[in-house]
């Protein structure tokens, strides 16, 4: 009874392995959709300037320039957590963790690319307005004025979470964070300066990355 006991509780090692295999396996296959997800728009986009050449009417560049910075500066900061902190993990099962991040993971990407279809030719990963640029209130954008951001901002957080670190993980988060609030503000005085009271109007009845809060 004991040794049947020890046998029943105990995980196999071949669970082990094949609960390794499938977790770092769907990972490395969510990163390879992401970047290709990430490739295509980046391509759609610098066709559609290329066939419709239109200067905006208003635009802002900073802000991108914030975000990529902000962007290495969390991945640099959580590179050096996780070799000079190895010890600071949240479970000490780098597999489980994995695969309860992914699904937060996949959700942001759907919002994200769902934001980015209701946008259709007016995305574009600069801040400007273009001539007849029409304020889209569709799709997401009927309860969050930056749905893509909030797509995009979940999915940095599940993925961070799945570092199993919580240093490591607080430093990507925040950094991001950072990077997305400084775009949302550009973002919202080039809007209300170009559509004026329709914007202000929309944002009144509109949260910015979490309906209800905020």
């Amino acid at each position: 009874m004991r040794s049947s006991l020890t046998d029943n509780t105990r995980p196999s090692k071949p669970s082990s392995t094949a609960k390794k295999a499938l977790a770092y396996g769907l990972a490395t296959t969510t990163y390879a959709a992401w970047c290709a997800l990430e490739a295509n728009w980046t391509l759609r986009r610098r066709n559609q300037g290329r066939a419709n050449p239109v200067q905006p009417v208003a635009a802002e560049r900073h802000s991108g320039r914030v975000l990529l910075a902000t962007a290495v500066l969390g991945d640099l900061a959580a590179a050096g957590l996780l070799r000079h902190a190895p010890s600071h993990r949240l479970t000490g099962d780098r597999a489980t963790t994995i695969l309860i991040a992914l699904p937060g993971v996949w959700t942001g990407l759907a919002l994200r690319h769902r934001a980015i279809a209701a946008l259709g030719e007016h995305h574009r990963a600069t801040v400007d307005v273009h001539p007849d640029q029409p304020l889209i209130r569709t799709g997401p954008y009927r309860r969050l004025r930056h749905p893509s951001y909030a797509g995009g901002l979940l999915a940095v957080a599940c993925a961070a979470f799945a570092l199993d670190h919580p240093p490591a993980a607080a430093a990507v988060i925040g950094c991001t964070l950072a990077g997305q609030l400084y775009r949302i503000h550009a973002e919202e005085t080039l809007l209300t300066t170009a559509f004026g009271a329709a914007y202000t109007d929309y944002a009144a009845t509109t949260a910015r990355l979490i309906p209800g809060i905020w």
